[in-house]
């Protein structure tokens, strides 16, 4: 039996162990399939390696099984590998962050209507993109349509435009008055660091007929195949209520692919044109938006918290030492003071930084709220979001209680930063990440008289270090993926129970 051409090719079913539809899952490699988590658990298929029924919505597909490899619970994603590929695979995926409010977008899957008498085999609708929104501590998006139907769950969200993926449909939102047809998204960038290793996702930036000439030059380079290692008035696109579970199964760390520049060679350690003299943390006010993460549980006694509270954080020097030896990392962002010496004779250009970052689920052992960093303080003039696949190094400014803001497009699109001979040159840095817990290297690529080389820069000697905030394990609670926590006011910390304690 043929296909039906008026579906896309990538698209399929996720089925019940009777045969019904499920809901919509989409192929964005040949044998990969991505979908809504929940649609999984709504048909007892919700762990890694659990096997489901899939076929092509379109028809014309032999039903099959298909292996459950990697799932987000609290995201509400899952990643699906099936033996024999769906005729179609989707063109490309952009970031869902950067899709921009007003953008027409198309939805097309499982439609499961309340309509007597009749069955409906697909349904395709139409939408408007409007924004970003925080559900629950989980960063995702949204989109309003009125016709997006139940078994839509796991559809991709494609760009109008060019058919391009931005975000995959969770649950829409049902009321009479509040956000009215608003249909939950979930995030591109989410997905993609549930992909093996072993496959290439094509990522696109925005459509061409929308961008100026200055902008287009970052698409083109942007647009790699990458390789990815990786509630009241709500219903999710199922029959099935939302599920406000644990956490998910953890994936294989993404990492950050190298670009490529021409003739570009590693900067000689005997002669540099450009050094590093110096990095240092910039130091956060504690009444900011400063939170910082261990590794391990920390459990004080009265005691030791009373010591704590008079060495740690009246001592500065102790307060670094601690930090440092208890292998401290900053949550949300970081931010690093980069100084740099020209030792060339002539006039050289930086032209790029490159980030090269391994990322994994978030740091769950201790959360502490309200801490300093250490170190001098500075401005901010660079920051990237590790979240992002790649991420490019943009401009920064800091809002209130000094929360960090990328802004514009990529910095070096067309600026350059010079640097004559003897220059120093301060570059403060910061790296955000909401979602997961990376490590990172800079990569400078300078251009010299005598050729283009690249200079790469840590920690003194280790990474870089910022991680998301852990994914809460119970409703309300928002610290409840922490094994411990400590909430620091006038000056002191106090220790709560992570599972109980309500803000």
């Amino acid at each position: 039996m043929p296909g039906d051409d008026r579906i896309p090719p990538y698209l399929g079913r996720i089925l019940t162990r009777s045969g019904a539809s499920a809901g919509t899952c989409f192929q964005v490699a040949p044998g990969v399939l991505v979908t809504a988590w929940h649609v999984l658990r709504d048909v007892q298929a919700g762990e890694v390696g659990s096997f489901v029924d899939v076929d092509a919505l379109a028809g014309g597909h032999r039903v099959l099984r298909a292996e459950v490899i990697a799932i987000d619970e609290s995201r509400d994603l899952a990643v699906l590998r099936r033996e024999e590929a769906l005729a179609g695979t989707t063109a490309a995926v952009s970031p869902t962050d950067q899709v921009p409010p007003g953008t027409k977008i198309v939805v097309t899957g499982v439609a499961r209507v309340d309509d007597p008498g009749h069955e409906y085999g697909f349904l395709a609708t139409t939408g408007d993109w409007r924004g970003e929104l925080t559900r629950n501590d989980v960063p995702q998006s949204y989109f309003t349509s009125d016709s997006v139907a139940v078994g839509m769950s796991g559809a991709p969200v494609r760009r109008a435009a060019d058919d391009v993926v931005v975000g995959v449909v969770r649950a829409r939102y049902n009321s009479d008055n509040w956000l009215r047809h608003s249909v939950w998204t979930a995030r591109v960038e989410d997905f993609l660091a549930l992909l093996p290793a072993d496959h290439r996702v094509k990522v696109a930036g925005q459509p061409k007929a929308r961008v100026t000439k200055r902008i287009a030059v970052l698409l083109a380079t942007a647009a790699l195949l990458l390789t990815v290692s990786a509630t009241a008035g709500v219903v999710q696109l199922t029959r099935q209520p939302v599920h406000t579970g644990t956490t998910g199964t953890t994936a294989a760390p993404t990492t950050t692919p190298i670009a490529v520049h021409k003739g570009v060679q590693p900067m000689p350690a005997d002669s540099p044109a450009v050094a590093v003299i110096g990095t240092e943390r910039v130091q956060r006010r504690s009444n900011g938006a400063s939170a910082f993460s261990v590794p391990a549980k920390v459990d004080m006694t009265d005691a030791q918290l009373a010591t704590f509270n008079i060495d740690v954080v009246e001592n500065s020097q102790g307060q670094a030492s601690w930090y440092d030896s208890n292998g401290g990392v900053p949550i949300g962002f970081g931010l690093t003071k980069v100084t740099l010496m020209s030792k060339d004779t002539a006039t050289v250009r930086i032209t790029d930084i490159e980030v090269l970052k391994e990322c994994v689920s978030p740091i769950a052992g201790t959360y502490f709220s309200g801490f300093t960093q250490g170190g001098p303080s500075g401005v901010v003039h660079l920051g990237f979001d590790l979240d992002e696949p790649s991420p490019t190094v943009q401009e920064m400014v800091l809002l209130d209680r000094e929360v960090p803001k990328l802004v514009g497009e990529s910095y070096f699109t067309d600026k350059s930063i010079e640097l004559r001979p003897g220059d120093q040159q301060d570059l403060v840095l910061a790296a955000l990440s909401q979602s997961r817990h990376c490590k990172f290297r800079l990569r400078l690529i300078i251009a010299t008289a005598a050729g283009s080389y690249s200079l790469d820069i840590d920690d003194n000697g280790k990474p870089f270090e910022v991680t998301g905030k852990a994914t809460p394990t119970v409703q309300g609670a928002p610290f409840s993926g922490y094994q411990a926590t400590y909430l620091r006011t006038y000056n002191t910390w106090s220790r709560v129970d992570p599972r109980t304690y309500r803000p």
